[in-house]
């Protein structure tokens, strides 16, 4: 089983509400960002798609949105995600 109890208050600290879509998209957000740097939309998309979860890319898109907004996720040039600090020592690479 998952544990999400650690995004789930990092989350919480940052005033944050903890849906489970927001603690899915970061879950997946860390299993890819373990195989490369940062990751596409598309590639977080088709992740949470493999683990049955009904959500659709624009909604993907404005989690990341909003998790990019508080500082928990960082977006590159070429929109490109991974988490950002506030997950390192609860998700060490």
């Amino acid at each position: 089983m998952i544990s999400y109890l650690p995004a789930k208050q990092i989350l919480q600290n940052a005033g944050i509400k903890a849906t489970l879509i927001r603690l899915k998209v970061i879950d997946a957000l860390r299993k890819a960002t373990t195989e490369r740097a940062r990751v596409p939309i598309k590639t977080l998309h088709g992740i949470l798609e493999q683990t049955g979860t009904p959500i659709s890319r624009i909604s993907v898109g404005q989690v990341l949105r909003g998790l990019v907004a508080s500082g928990l996720v960082a977006r590159d040039g070429r929109g490109f995600y991974k988490l950002g600090t506030f997950f390192s020592e609860h998700y060490p690479e």
